[in-house]
């Protein structure tokens, strides 16, 4: 499976270190990429990770950093190789989400009922 990261995406993306620092309601959701983990004796599950930087590799890879809500919700590093190897592993597909673009951060984590704190509070 090859998924096309659309231009206009990728042209709004920061690189990595170009989140560091900032607060939460600073840092905007550029879209997202979720897969439908299908399981045989439990309900279907959506994993999303929530793009919020990158950089394209030089062996042509992106590597993100984001918002990911699998089993858990963190912000961790992952590549889109990755999550297109978790896809594949449960015989979906790895779906891209523009929906939430230029949605601040901080708004998605309440959505998601996640608390947040920045630096000063």
């Amino acid at each position: 499976m090859d998924m096309t990261l659309t231009k206009d995406s990728m042209k709004s993306l920061p690189p990595l270190a170009g989140v560091r620092g900032l607060k939460y309601d600073e840092i905007c959701v550029r879209f997202s990429l979720s897969v439908k983990i299908k399981q045989k004796y439990h309900p279907s599950v959506m994993w999303s990770w929530y793009v919020l930087a990158g950089d394209k590799e030089p062996d042509g890879d992106w590597k993100f950093w984001g918002l990911a809500n699998k089993y858990r919700t963190d912000f961790e590093e992952f590549r889109l190789g990755e999550l297109q190897g978790i896809a594949e592993s449960w015989n979906s597909e790895l779906q891209m989400d523009t929906d939430l673009e230029f949605t601040p951060l901080s708004q998605v984590m309440e959505k998601l009922g996640l608390k947040w704190y920045d630096n000063d509070g």
